[in-house]
């Protein structure tokens, strides 16, 4: 039963009372809506005659086929050209038809008796809602309510309601009623609705409206639809959803070797030593195979422990992988004599070559180490020389330019 203070007043008939609710107030957005129940064999007249009083240009019936195969609801409107139906002291004609993926459009045109002023309204059917479940996808009911507004806007004037109405017309027309206005509000620019508000606001104005739990979890499921598919109209990529459980992604459950890490986890230790072992430098003596000749682990001079004698024979051994940091020599409190070392050589292989390229025993060249550096002082203090005249040094790889060799062109 509607309320008394927004009841739909049937002001020509044999009664003024009939069961719809004028719905305002859900959104400055959203035109007012007249929700009532679907017409019975016995109403169908007042419901017609409440359409020509209000002046109403758009209808829409959220109720399906099997509904009014069942004669659940009555087929109150002209389905064929050419047949007319008449409600009472109306006359409905069908002026043309037109099916899409989500509704079937309608061009009703309405005649008042001893009247020759026909009308033209819009009957927009959304067949896909069953009487107890949910539409089939919140994006075709979206469509569909944004063709529902785009006849709204086409009509004059645009303060004249929109008439909605299912079977009972508090259910699926509660539902539609609530994603109405919060489409609206969202297509305006404004934060999300408060749909519990929303709802309780409506309830305010008809009993019962939005009856269903489902419902309501459908309507927010399609306001972020919406939302999703306002941003990317703007251009604006929508944000990623987490996962199902937890939101860290797969990839860091997969096992890793812990030299992956070190060498930063994209390319195998497997794949770096295969491709290091084709640029290997073949060892003098014609050995075939360069790993058996490798030796230990190679440690810079001055880094040897004190109790290696000379003799000792460095054991025939893979190189340590490259993660392996080298150990830390702790420095004894007396220098002692470093024994001599048998010099070991080129390496053997380029692994080999990059487990000696340590800090400590790096240098590009062994023979510049005690060679004394040019500082400031040096310049300050010149001492007497040869110049130009003294012999190049046979260790510095720049004693064979010319300094005068832009002088000397030809």
């Amino acid at each position: 039963m509607p309320y008394d203070s927004n009841r739909v007043v049937l002001r020509s008939g044999k009664d003024d009372y009939i069961n719809a609710s004028r719905v305002e107030g859900l959104s400055p957005y959203c035109p007012p809506l007249v929700a009532t129940q679907a017409p019975l064999p016995g109403t169908a007249a007042d419901f017609w005659l409440m359409v020509h009083e209000q002046k109403v240009s758009v209808i829409v019936m959220l109720v399906s086929e099997a509904e009014m195969e069942k004669q659940k609801v009555a087929r109150y409107f002209p389905t064929e050209r050419g047949q007319p139906m008449v409600h009472g002291a109306l006359s409905l004609a069908l002026s043309s038809v037109r099916t899409t993926e989500t509704h079937v459009e309608r061009v009703l045109s309405l005649q008042f008796r001893d009247q020759s002023l026909k009308r033209s309204l819009v009957h927009l059917h959304f067949p896909t809602w069953p009487e107890l479940g949910l539409p089939d996808s919140p994006s075709n009911l979206l469509r569909f309510i944004q063709e529902v507004h785009t006849h709204y806007l086409h009509q004059r004037p645009l303060h004249t309601p929109i008439v909605v109405h299912c079977s009972s017309g508090v259910g699926r027309t509660g539902a539609f009623a609530l994603l109405y206005a919060a489409v609206q509000e969202v297509e305006a620019g404004n934060r999300l609705p408060e749909l519990p508000q929303l709802v309780r606001r409506m309830r305010q104005q008809r009993k019962h409206m939005l009856q269903e739990k489902l419902h309501l979890r459908f309507c927010h499921e399609a306001v972020v639809r919406h939302v999703e598919q306002v941003l990317q109209r703007h251009g604006v990529p929508p944000p990623c959803r987490p996962l199902a459980g937890t939101g860290v992604s797969q990839k860091n459950h997969l096992p890793q070797d812990s030299q992956d890490l070190v060498l930063g986890g994209d390319v195998p230790i497997s794949s770096i030593q295969a491709t290091i072992a084709k640029l290997s430098i073949r060892p003098p003596g014609g050995l075939d195979s360069p790993v058996a000749c490798l030796p230990g682990p190679v440690e810079p001079p001055g880094l040897l422990p004190a109790s290696l004698p000379q003799s000792t024979q460095l054991p025939s051994s893979s190189p340590p992988p490259l993660s392996s940091p080298l150990p830390e020599t702790p420095q004894p409190e007396e220098e002692q004599p470093v024994p001599e070392v048998p010099s070991l050589g080129p390496p053997s292989s380029s692994l080999e070559l990059l487990a000696s390229l340590t800090p400590e025993a790096f240098s590009l060249d062994s023979s510049l180490r005690g060679k004394q550096r040019m500082s400031k002082q040096n310049f300050l203090h010149a001492h007497n020389g040869q110049g130009l005249r003294a012999a190049p040094p046979a260790d510095d790889p720049l004693s064979l330019l010319d300094p005068l060799w832009t002088l000397n062109k030809t």
